[in-house]
């Protein structure tokens, strides 16, 4: 009786884990942009975008995107540090890593929402 409860309580935990706490943060368009709360930092934070089929990406396959951005806060500046495409059936399509480039950020853009809530931790 003991190894059932033991092994539930161990699988609770594993799956506690490795669970992210994802929130949406901002969209363009038809794409939903969510923001990972555990992996926020002072100038750091994982994204997720879930782009709809459109022929502008990728065949008009449906895919998303994992992105590590980092922001310069006092200079409104941002850049993507790694990124993987993911299909729709989480099978990885395409990564790439440490873009040293930094970017204004624009108004009313992914970026802006991604400089928000990195640098104002917004939303909480």
């Amino acid at each position: 009786m003991k190894l059932p409860v033991f092994v539930v309580c161990l699988l609770c935990a594993a799956n506690c884990a490795f669970a992210a706490d994802w929130i949406a943060v901002g969209s363009e368009g038809k794409h939903a942009v969510y923001g990972d709360l555990e992996s926020r930092t002072a100038n750091r934070a994982w994204f997720d975008r879930t782009h709809a089929p459109t022929k502008k990406y990728l065949f008009n396959q449906h895919f998303s995107e994992r992105i590590l951005e980092e922001a310069d806060c006092g200079n409104r500046l941002i850049r993507v540090v790694y990124a993987t495409r993911h299909d729709k059936t989480g099978r990885i399509i395409d990564s790439r890593g440490t873009d040293l480039e930094w970017q204004h950020v624009i108004p009313d853009t992914f970026g802006e929402a991604a400089f928000h809530f990195i640098c104002a931790h917004y939303p909480l």
